[in-house]
């Protein structure tokens, strides 16, 4: 699991404890030392962002599909605060990150991936800290 990288998993939940104890896929996960996990609230974490009112409107308690949205707002409003590289879950590395870490590709500020020809998704994108903000507010805006 790309041992020289720090690999985050966010969990959004309303309730002060989550048990974890007994998830085979969590306890796989928390056996490599570089996997971190992290609960967090998104009104302090939108704080000082473009989407800070937005969430302290709870407009995402709106939504129809409300964990894809949450899923695809944090996600992007998380490359906005600090920048780097998203990967899905479902997503394959078929080389090591180190690896592919010279590629022309990982060297770009910034990208996104397509779903088709003329659609962008966010499955894998990258952005930097500074055009790469620009773009993410684009996202959030």
């Amino acid at each position: 699991m790309n041992p020289t990288h720090e690999i985050y998993f966010m969990f959004v939940t309303r309730s002060n404890h989550v048990s974890m104890k007994y998830s085979d896929l969590v306890d796989a996960l928390l056996s490599y030392p570089n996997v971190n996990f992290r609960f967090l609230n998104p009104i302090e974490y939108a704080r000082h962002t473009p989407l800070e009112d937005f969430f302290v409107r709870d407009e995402l308690s709106k939504s129809k599909y409300i964990i894809e949205h949450t899923s695809d707002i944090l996600r992007i409003l998380t490359l906005y605060k600090f920048g780097g590289l998203y990967l899905d879950l479902d997503v394959t590395c078929l080389r090591s990150m180190k690896d592919i870490a010279t590629d022309e590709l990982i060297k770009m500020p910034n990208f996104v991936s397509l779903e088709t020809f003329d659609h962008i998704e966010n499955a894998i994108m990258k952005f930097d800290l500074v055009s790469g903000r620009e773009v993410a507010k684009l996202y959030l805006e």
